[in-house]
């Protein structure tokens, strides 16, 4: 109980609030109510900024009046930052607005305003209690701990789901969840616990929400959108889970205008979550931002989800330390989306609040929120707390509101303050901004490509790709696995996400195969079907923007073949780098497309090789590579930059094996080198040793294109033999670390700019 005796701080505000109590005699009508809020000196330390508010147990005193006419406090709580919050009674409002005198005492002054009040509306607020049980959030844990955590939040969970079971429907708690395999693998040892964890799930009590962040943006403008899919969708199929209509995101990346077709064609038909305030991409919709207005965003093809953003940098509302908290969280929600409402922005009545389930340290933060919503809704009349998740408040919504939404087309874009390297800023608003997005219909092509590996149909397929990429958990599975603070749960976790990695690959590769196999009768050779004597090779590029690549294709030959492209007539020289395996580089090849190109014959054995080799060298016209007998490592040289583009201060080459085994960095050692040429690429292979550690033997293989080819580029493809490291590794303990250096020569702002690419993230490389 804050002291009294402090003195009131500017002026104090009286405003309308959109609780509705409900009476406390039978058969009365409820009662209106205005808040109050007083600035008060030295409050501030009574509450930590987090924490919400502290309740004032007894209101006596305060005094209050309504037009002259004594008038209850109902409640009164300390808020944090040094301010007083009161709940005034006033008389309900029947019919148009009407003015009422406000006068409240208290003992840091006397607040007395004149107030239009307003009748109520009744707002439905849907609680969606979030689970986010992330191995390598609570980094102090111990494997043992981070274990037991996830077991008895899990545990609290589902005994607080079968609490609410009795209550009235709309009462009753859901749970949502993100990560499915991580909740499902804290229960592996209590079986009737995870079949009552599952039947939840069907019985739509638990529901697990697609989630997905940093790798979404690779959905628009990389190939991860086909390589790195994770297969939540597996899980689905595996465990008959009911499908999800609703996808939830924590972040938005870069620039996503394309997206909403690529949710519609999932089957996903709403979208919620997170752009922080005032990162906005060109002003888009800030109104809609700062009030969460729920909107149609629509794609390119017309394809739209409904779609609910947050301007909250936190995840989740804190609901469940005390009851007081939550009802002033719900009322200062309520309030917010009244304003709005009133203006014009928000024409639903009816909102959605992410409440937090589970935090590191107290496991049971979450489990009296049921509690409190049947004592909000036995004591408040208006708003109504709906006891729904994300589905049905969007159900709701589009069933009731639907007609009076707006409709955006564009995309966001989101710029983090923190420094984190993963969201690849500049890579998706270059390529989209110049280069375009999918298209209605390439993305119908690979829709509707025939089945392929077990599918029903390739749609599905499809499905379920888009699916897999959109429904798994983002940053948590390995968010600490760098500091190793838990060196076996990261293990457990690796090994995981190693087995759904392996199982998106086999998968995505036989969607593809379909897709292919669906634009193959639509490809126009130029020549009728009878003429056709010579076969012909269709260079597909799943990617968002043009591109020239190395292609190995299987034929019959055993002898290099000329190729032409049919789009410009041009030859095309190749090379045999294994039996029956023909190398060609494919210029130009546009974005989401494809090229043809016809088998020939037998190429001229005169074809030139635009190469130079020795013992420790390759080079082209553009470059010059050196092999450093030593250490593997290599120099290149830019003949037409007339430069050297490996250095800097460690002394090290580029692809350079450096290995730390304890303590020690070890040498390499047993370097050989072997190197072959044609008129398409050149290869050096380089194997070697470390002189100690579980690594027997090392292969890098360094392949150079001719700069003349359209691909002027170096391609560096590495290979361990290794055996298992310590398997007991305990906190704390020197793990082994394994790097491949590329000290890049960049000593000053002329110098060209180095960019490194890979699934998840982009390096902008200033220094060495």
């Amino acid at each position: 109980m804050p002291s009294f005796g402090v003195a009131a701080v500017g002026g104090c505000q009286i405003e309308p609030s959109p609780i509705w109590l409900k009476s406390d005699i039978a058969g009365r009508a409820p009662q209106q109510t205005v808040r109050v809020l007083f600035p008060v000196n030295d409050l501030a330390a009574t509450q930590a900024p987090e924490s919400g508010s502290t309740p004032i147990t007894s209101t006596a005193s305060f005094n209050a009046s309504v037009n002259g006419t004594n008038a209850r406090v109902a409640r009164a709580r300390v808020l944090a930052g040094g301010r007083v919050s009161l709940l005034v009674v006033v008389p309900a409002t029947i019919g148009a607005p009407v003015s009422r005198t406000i006068s409240v005492s208290a003992p840091y002054g006397t607040c007395t305003q004149t107030i239009l009040v307003g009748q109520a509306t009744q707002w439905n607020i849907y609680i969606s209690q979030f689970g986010h049980p992330d191995p390598g959030w609570c980094t102090g844990n111990t494997y043992a701990q981070e274990r037991q955590r996830q077991v008895t939040n899990q545990i609290n969970a589902l005994d607080q789901i079968s609490a609410t079971l009795s209550r009235p429907f709309d009462n009753r708690q859901r749970f949502e969840a993100d990560d499915f395999w991580q909740f499902d693998e804290a229960l592996k040892d209590h079986p009737a616990r995870a079949a009552q964890f599952r039947q939840y799930i069907q019985d739509g009590y638990y529901g697990i929400n697609p989630i997905h962040a940093p790798l979404l943006m690779q959905a628009l403008d990389s190939e991860s959108f086909l390589q790195g899919l994770l297969p939540y969708a597996h899980r689905e199929r595996v465990w008959e889970l009911p499908k999800r209509t609703s996808a939830f995101l924590s972040e938005i990346p870069e620039s996503t205008a394309g997206m909403p077709t690529l949710l519609s064609h999932a089957g996903i038909t709403s979208f919620a979550r997170g752009i922080l305030y005032g990162n906005i991409w060109g002003g888009a919709l800030p109104t809609q931002m700062e009030t969460r207005r729920v909107f149609w965003w629509q794609g390119p093809d017309g394809s739209r989800v409904l779609a609910r953003m947050q301007g909250e940098g936190a995840y989740f509302e804190m609901l469940a330390n005390n009851y007081d908290e939550f009802a002033n969280v719900l009322t200062s929600k309520a309030s917010g989306y009244e304003n709005a409402k009133a203006a014009g922005n928000y024409p639903a009545d009816a909102f959605l609040i992410f409440g937090t389930l589970f935090d590191c340290g107290n496991v049971n933060t979450s489990y009296k929120i049921g509690d409190y919503i049947q004592q909000w809704n036995d004591s408040v009349a208006y708003p109504h707390i709906a006891g729904g998740n994300q589905n049905e408040f969007f159900d709701y919504v589009a069933q009731n509101f639907g007609n009076e939404l707006q409709t955006y087309s564009g995309g966001f874009d989101t710029q983090w303050t923190d420094g984190l390297a993963y969201h690849a800023p500049s890579t998706a608003r270059f390529r989209h901004n110049a280069m375009g997005l999918l298209t209605a219909q390439k993305l119908s092509v690979i829709a509707n490509a025939p089945g392929a590996n077990g599918y029903t149909t390739s749609g599905d397929a499809w499905l379920d790709a888009i699916k897999s990429h959109l429904m798994y958990a983002e940053h948590s599975t390995l968010a600490n696995s760098n500091a190793c603070f838990n060196c076996a749960l990261q293990k457990d976790l690796e090994q995981h996400r190693a087995a759904l990695v392996q199982d998106v690959f086999t998968r995505t590769q036989a969607l593809m195969g379909g897709a292919l196999n669906a634009l193959t009768p639509n490809i126009s050779t130029g020549a009728a079907a009878s003429a056709e004597a010579n076969p012909f090779v269709v260079v597909f590029n799943p990617l968002s923007w043009e591109r020239s690549a190395a292609v190995t294709v299987t034929v019959s030959s055993v002898v290099p073949l000329n190729l032409t492209d049919l789009s410009t007539g041009n030859t095309i020289p190749s090379q045999l780098v294994a039996p029956n395996t023909l190398l060609f580089v494919a210029p130009n090849v546009p974005s989401l497309g494809y090229k043809v190109f016809r088998l020939d014959g037998v190429q001229d054995g005169n074809v030139a090789v635009p190469f130079t080799t020795g013992a420790n060298l390759l080079a082209s016209a553009r470059f010059s590579v050196t092999v450093d007998g030593a250490t593997g490592g290599v120099s290149i040289y830019d003949k037409f930059l007339s430069r050297e583009l490996i250095g800097g201060a460690s002394g090290r080459k580029a692809n350079q094996l450096v290995y730390n085994f304890g303590d020690a960095l070890q040498s390499n050692t047993n370097i050989v080198t072997s190197v072959e040429a044609g008129p398409v690429a050149a290869t050096i292979k380089i194997t070697g040793k470390p002189s100690a550690g579980t690594i027997s033997a090392f292969t890098q293989t360094i392949t150079l294109f001719d700069g003349m080819s359209g691909l002027p580029s170096l391609h560096f493809q590495n290979a361990l033999s290794k055996t298992v490291s310590n398997p007991n590794c305990a906190l704390g303990c020197d793990l082994e670390r394994i790097y491949f250096a590329y000290p890049i020569n960049l000593s000053n702002a002329a110098t060209p700019q180095m960019r490194v690419e890979s699934n998840g993230g982009i390096t902008n490389i200033d220094t060495d």
